[in-house]
């Protein structure tokens, strides 16, 4: 498994409106975890969004001013 990438590797090489489809899905998928009660899968994908969130803020800093 050393060689698979990390999800912020995988995250950074996506199209905006990837990130933005993948905010969605793991938006979903936390709720249905927290009405689980299942909260350490729910900090899994919080973290995970946290670096959709970051590579999407990232790539709108980059693209002011063009």
């Amino acid at each position: 498994m050393g060689n698979l990438p990390s999800v912020a590797d995988v995250v950074a090489t996506m199209a905006p409106t990837e990130i933005d489809r993948a905010i969605r899905a793991l938006t979903v998928r936390q709720r249905a975890l927290l009405l689980d009660g299942d909260l350490s899968s729910v900090w899994a994908v919080t973290e995970d969004l946290e670096r959709c969130f970051a590579a999407l803020s990232t790539g709108a800093e980059g693209s002011r001013g063009r």
